[in-house]
Protein backbone atom coordinates (compact mmCIF):
# COMPACT_ATOMS: atom_id res chain seq x y z
CA UNK A 1 0.00 0.00 0.00
CA UNK A 2 2.71 2.09 0.96
CA UNK A 3 4.63 1.64 -2.34
CA UNK A 4 1.39 2.41 -4.34
CA UNK A 5 1.30 6.13 -2.44
CA UNK A 6 4.99 6.68 -3.22
CA UNK A 7 4.47 5.44 -7.19
CA UNK A 8 1.44 7.91 -7.28
CA UNK A 9 3.34 10.90 -5.66
CA UNK A 10 5.92 10.50 -7.83
CA UNK A 11 3.72 10.44 -10.76
CA UNK A 12 1.60 13.32 -9.70
CA UNK A 13 5.34 15.18 -8.87
CA UNK A 14 6.44 14.17 -12.93
CA UNK A 15 3.50 15.58 -14.09
CA UNK A 16 3.88 18.99 -12.13
CA UNK A 17 7.12 19.48 -13.06
CA UNK A 18 6.40 18.55 -17.06
CA UNK A 19 3.60 21.81 -16.56
CA UNK A 20 6.18 23.73 -14.94
CA UNK A 21 8.95 23.31 -17.04
CA UNK A 22 6.22 24.11 -20.44
CA UNK A 23 5.03 27.08 -19.02
CA UNK A 24 8.60 28.20 -18.32
CA UNK A 25 9.71 27.90 -21.93
CA UNK A 26 9.51 30.80 -24.70
CA UNK A 27 6.67 31.05 -26.17
CA UNK A 28 6.75 32.07 -29.79
CA UNK A 29 5.21 34.79 -30.99
CA UNK A 30 1.60 34.46 -32.57
CA UNK A 31 1.89 35.24 -36.11
CA UNK A 32 4.32 32.18 -36.25
CA UNK A 33 1.66 30.39 -37.21
CA UNK A 34 1.16 32.52 -40.58
CA UNK A 35 4.38 30.09 -42.02
CA UNK A 36 4.39 27.08 -43.41
CA UNK A 37 6.11 24.30 -41.51
CA UNK A 38 8.42 24.99 -44.15
CA UNK A 39 8.60 28.54 -43.68
CA UNK A 40 8.88 28.26 -40.14
CA UNK A 41 11.66 26.06 -40.27
CA UNK A 42 13.45 28.47 -42.56
CA UNK A 43 12.46 31.66 -40.17
CA UNK A 44 14.40 29.82 -37.28
CA UNK A 45 17.64 29.47 -39.45
CA UNK A 46 17.28 33.33 -39.93
CA UNK A 47 16.91 34.14 -36.15
CA UNK A 48 20.10 31.87 -35.41
CA UNK A 49 21.89 33.63 -37.97
CA UNK A 50 21.30 37.05 -36.53
CA UNK A 51 21.67 35.84 -33.06
CA UNK A 52 25.15 34.26 -33.70
CA UNK A 53 26.25 37.61 -35.48
CA UNK A 54 26.26 36.15 -38.95
CA UNK A 55 25.58 38.06 -42.13
CA UNK A 56 23.49 36.94 -45.09
CA UNK A 57 22.34 38.22 -48.72
CA UNK A 58 19.27 39.60 -49.49
CA UNK A 59 17.39 36.71 -50.96
CA UNK A 60 20.14 34.48 -49.24
CA UNK A 61 17.36 32.42 -47.85
CA UNK A 62 16.57 30.76 -51.23
CA UNK A 63 19.99 28.67 -50.63
CA UNK A 64 18.52 27.91 -47.34
CA UNK A 65 15.23 26.65 -48.20
CA UNK A 66 16.77 24.73 -51.30
CA UNK A 67 19.30 22.90 -48.77
CA UNK A 68 16.81 21.69 -46.99
CA UNK A 69 13.56 20.95 -48.67
CA UNK A 70 14.87 20.75 -52.42
CA UNK A 71 14.77 23.20 -55.38
CA UNK A 72 11.31 24.28 -56.09
CA UNK A 73 10.52 22.47 -59.32
CA UNK A 74 8.71 25.59 -61.30
CA UNK A 75 8.39 29.28 -61.33
CA UNK A 76 11.53 29.59 -58.53
CA UNK A 77 11.05 32.74 -58.17
CA UNK A 78 10.44 35.74 -55.58
CA UNK A 79 6.73 34.86 -55.38
CA UNK A 80 7.43 31.13 -55.56
CA UNK A 81 9.52 31.02 -52.56
CA UNK A 82 7.35 33.52 -50.20
CA UNK A 83 4.33 31.22 -51.48
CA UNK A 84 6.31 28.10 -50.00
CA UNK A 85 6.70 30.19 -46.65
CA UNK A 86 3.26 31.40 -46.75
CA UNK A 87 3.85 34.98 -46.76
CA UNK A 88 3.31 35.78 -50.45
CA UNK A 89 1.37 39.04 -50.93
CA UNK A 90 1.48 39.66 -46.87
CA UNK A 91 1.28 43.75 -47.87
CA UNK A 92 -1.93 43.32 -49.22
CA UNK A 93 -2.54 41.79 -45.96
CA UNK A 94 -4.44 44.43 -43.15
CA UNK A 95 -1.19 45.45 -41.11
CA UNK A 96 -2.42 44.10 -37.87
CA UNK A 97 -2.86 40.30 -39.31
CA UNK A 98 -1.11 37.57 -38.66
CA UNK A 99 0.73 37.22 -42.72
CA UNK A 100 1.47 40.85 -42.93
CA UNK A 101 2.92 40.86 -39.30
CA UNK A 102 4.76 37.47 -40.01
CA UNK A 103 6.26 38.47 -43.68
CA UNK A 104 6.83 42.18 -42.01
CA UNK A 105 8.88 40.42 -39.42
CA UNK A 106 10.58 38.15 -41.85
CA UNK A 107 12.05 41.05 -44.33
CA UNK A 108 13.13 42.94 -41.35
CA UNK A 109 15.24 39.69 -40.90
CA UNK A 110 16.36 39.90 -43.97
CA UNK A 111 17.48 43.34 -44.36
CA UNK A 112 19.10 43.33 -41.17
CA UNK A 113 21.36 40.36 -42.56
CA UNK A 114 21.51 41.57 -45.75
CA UNK A 115 23.54 45.19 -44.03
CA UNK A 116 25.51 43.42 -42.28
CA UNK A 117 26.63 41.47 -45.16
CA UNK A 118 27.14 44.42 -46.81
CA UNK A 119 28.87 46.01 -44.49
CA UNK A 120 31.12 43.25 -44.04
CA UNK A 121 31.90 42.36 -47.41
CA UNK A 122 30.88 44.36 -50.13
CA UNK A 123 32.05 48.13 -50.86
CA UNK A 124 29.77 50.02 -48.49
CA UNK A 125 27.96 52.79 -49.11
CA UNK A 126 29.33 56.70 -49.36
CA UNK A 127 28.02 60.39 -49.63
CA UNK A 128 30.89 63.21 -50.61
CA UNK A 129 30.82 66.48 -49.41
CA UNK A 130 27.91 67.48 -51.00
CA UNK A 131 25.91 64.70 -50.74
CA UNK A 132 26.13 64.31 -46.98
CA UNK A 133 24.61 67.98 -46.70
CA UNK A 134 21.94 67.02 -49.24
CA UNK A 135 21.19 63.68 -47.16
CA UNK A 136 21.63 64.42 -43.83
CA UNK A 137 22.20 68.22 -43.29
CA UNK A 138 25.75 67.21 -42.17
CA UNK A 139 29.03 68.91 -42.49
CA UNK A 140 32.11 67.03 -43.41
CA UNK A 141 35.64 67.84 -45.19
CA UNK A 142 36.31 67.90 -48.90
CA UNK A 143 37.97 64.24 -48.35
CA UNK A 144 35.80 62.90 -46.19
CA UNK A 145 33.09 60.25 -46.79
CA UNK A 146 29.92 59.04 -44.73
CA UNK A 147 29.45 55.72 -44.98
CA UNK A 148 27.03 54.75 -42.21
CA UNK A 149 24.40 56.95 -40.50
CA UNK A 150 21.99 55.93 -37.55
CA UNK A 151 19.15 57.68 -35.60
CA UNK A 152 18.25 57.26 -32.36
CA UNK A 153 20.97 56.95 -30.86
CA UNK A 154 22.13 57.56 -27.22
CA UNK A 155 25.77 59.00 -26.53
CA UNK A 156 26.85 58.48 -22.78
CA UNK A 157 30.25 59.76 -21.45
CA UNK A 158 32.33 58.14 -19.25
CA UNK A 159 32.94 60.35 -15.77
CA UNK A 160 34.98 60.18 -12.64
CA UNK A 161 33.26 61.87 -9.45
CA UNK A 162 36.30 62.10 -5.99
CA UNK A 163 34.40 62.69 -3.13
CA UNK A 164 35.21 63.61 0.53
CA UNK A 165 34.68 62.30 4.22
CA UNK A 166 33.10 64.82 6.14
CA UNK A 167 33.04 64.46 9.61
CA UNK A 168 32.54 66.09 12.83
CA UNK A 169 33.83 65.71 16.01
CA UNK A 170 35.92 67.51 19.25
CA UNK A 171 39.79 68.45 18.15
CA UNK A 172 42.14 68.64 21.21
CA UNK A 173 44.60 71.58 21.32
CA UNK A 174 47.18 71.33 23.72
CA UNK A 175 46.63 74.40 26.58
CA UNK A 176 43.65 75.20 24.83
CA UNK A 177 41.58 71.93 25.55
CA UNK A 178 38.72 70.54 23.63
CA UNK A 179 36.93 72.29 20.63
CA UNK A 180 33.96 71.19 18.01
CA UNK A 181 34.61 71.32 14.54
CA UNK A 182 33.63 70.14 11.35
CA UNK A 183 35.57 69.52 8.48
CA UNK A 184 36.15 67.43 5.50
CA UNK A 185 39.28 64.41 5.55
CA UNK A 186 40.57 65.40 2.44
CA UNK A 187 43.47 62.33 2.92
CA UNK A 188 40.08 59.64 2.69
CA UNK A 189 38.57 60.17 -0.76
CA UNK A 190 35.79 57.70 -2.41
CA UNK A 191 36.23 57.87 -6.16
CA UNK A 192 33.92 55.93 -8.83
CA UNK A 193 33.42 56.01 -12.35
CA UNK A 194 29.72 56.06 -14.43
CA UNK A 195 28.78 57.17 -17.77
CA UNK A 196 26.58 60.34 -17.75
CA UNK A 197 24.03 60.51 -20.42
CA UNK A 198 25.34 63.57 -23.07
CA UNK A 199 22.55 63.24 -26.02
CA UNK A 200 20.19 61.35 -28.26
CA UNK A 201 20.97 62.24 -31.99
CA UNK A 202 22.54 60.66 -35.13
CA UNK A 203 25.33 58.71 -35.78
CA UNK A 204 27.65 58.67 -38.85
CA UNK A 205 30.92 56.74 -39.52
CA UNK A 206 32.83 58.43 -41.95
CA UNK A 207 36.73 57.57 -43.27
CA UNK A 208 38.07 59.64 -40.89
CA UNK A 209 35.90 59.57 -37.97
CA UNK A 210 33.02 59.17 -35.83
CA UNK A 211 30.17 62.09 -35.92
CA UNK A 212 27.34 62.50 -33.53
CA UNK A 213 25.02 65.26 -33.38
CA UNK A 214 23.00 65.60 -30.63
CA UNK A 215 19.27 66.59 -31.25
CA UNK A 216 17.78 67.32 -28.26
CA UNK A 217 20.23 68.84 -26.25
CA UNK A 218 22.41 70.03 -29.03
CA UNK A 219 25.38 68.54 -27.58
CA UNK A 220 27.77 66.83 -30.62
CA UNK A 221 31.04 64.91 -30.29
CA UNK A 222 33.34 63.17 -32.74
CA UNK A 223 35.95 60.63 -32.40
CA UNK A 224 39.13 60.45 -34.99
CA UNK A 225 39.64 56.95 -36.24
CA UNK A 226 43.35 57.34 -35.08
CA UNK A 227 42.25 57.75 -31.75
CA UNK A 228 40.68 54.85 -31.55
CA UNK A 229 42.49 51.35 -29.64
CA UNK A 230 39.29 49.62 -28.96
CA UNK A 231 35.41 49.08 -28.83
CA UNK A 232 33.70 46.55 -27.30
CA UNK A 233 30.93 45.20 -27.61
CA UNK A 234 27.79 44.67 -25.19
CA UNK A 235 24.06 43.55 -26.69
CA UNK A 236 23.08 46.82 -26.87
CA UNK A 237 25.77 49.56 -27.62
CA UNK A 238 29.58 49.96 -28.41
CA UNK A 239 32.24 51.24 -25.76
CA UNK A 240 34.72 52.55 -27.56
CA UNK A 241 38.46 52.78 -26.28
CA UNK A 242 40.33 56.14 -27.32
CA UNK A 243 43.94 56.83 -26.43
CA UNK A 244 43.10 60.50 -24.75
CA UNK A 245 39.75 61.71 -22.83
CA UNK A 246 36.98 59.70 -22.15
CA UNK A 247 34.91 56.84 -22.89
CA UNK A 248 32.11 57.03 -24.72
CA UNK A 249 29.19 54.04 -24.66
CA UNK A 250 27.09 54.78 -27.78
CA UNK A 251 24.01 52.65 -27.31
CA UNK A 252 21.44 51.36 -29.42
CA UNK A 253 17.60 50.45 -28.89
CA UNK A 254 17.09 46.73 -29.48
CA UNK A 255 14.04 47.03 -31.42
CA UNK A 256 10.67 49.52 -31.62
CA UNK A 257 7.66 48.40 -30.63
CA UNK A 258 4.75 49.25 -33.17
CA UNK A 259 0.90 49.01 -32.19
CA UNK A 260 -0.32 46.25 -34.71
CA UNK A 261 3.20 45.07 -36.41
CA UNK A 262 5.94 42.77 -35.10
CA UNK A 263 8.32 44.10 -33.09
CA UNK A 264 10.85 46.24 -35.52
CA UNK A 265 14.29 45.07 -34.81
CA UNK A 266 17.08 47.31 -34.59
CA UNK A 267 20.37 45.53 -35.58
CA UNK A 268 22.52 48.51 -35.37
CA UNK A 269 25.61 46.91 -32.55
CA UNK A 270 26.44 44.76 -35.49
CA UNK A 271 26.18 47.21 -38.39
CA UNK A 272 28.22 49.70 -36.53
CA UNK A 273 30.80 47.33 -35.28
CA UNK A 274 31.31 45.97 -39.10
CA UNK A 275 31.25 49.46 -40.41
CA UNK A 276 34.02 50.79 -37.93
CA UNK A 277 36.43 47.38 -38.81
CA UNK A 278 35.82 48.44 -41.97
CA UNK A 279 36.99 52.03 -41.87
CA UNK A 280 40.02 51.60 -39.58
CA UNK A 281 41.00 48.63 -41.59
CA UNK A 282 40.63 51.28 -45.01
CA UNK A 283 38.85 48.55 -46.63
CA UNK A 284 35.41 49.91 -46.85
CA UNK A 285 35.88 50.62 -50.74
CA UNK A 286 36.98 46.83 -51.75
CA UNK A 287 34.93 43.85 -52.34
CA UNK A 288 35.71 41.04 -50.23
CA UNK A 289 32.56 38.88 -50.30
CA UNK A 290 33.83 35.41 -49.71
CA UNK A 291 34.35 32.70 -53.10
CA UNK A 292 32.37 30.15 -53.37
Amino acid sequence: MNLLVILAGLVVLIIIISLLSKGGQKKAPGFYSAFTPNGLQVLRKLEEYLDNNKALPYLGYYKIYDEFFGKLETNSDAFAYAKAMGIHNYEDEPENSLRYMAGDYFDTLQWDLEHRYRNEFRPMNKYDEAEAKDEFGLNIHSDEYVHENINRVDWFEEKTVTTSINYGGYRYNAGQGLHYTFGSLNVMRNTRNYFSHVDRGSLYITNKRIIFVGKEKRQNRTVDLDDILEFNLFRDGILIGKANGRKPLIEFAPYILQAGKAPNIRDHVSRVARALDRVICKTQNESLEPVN
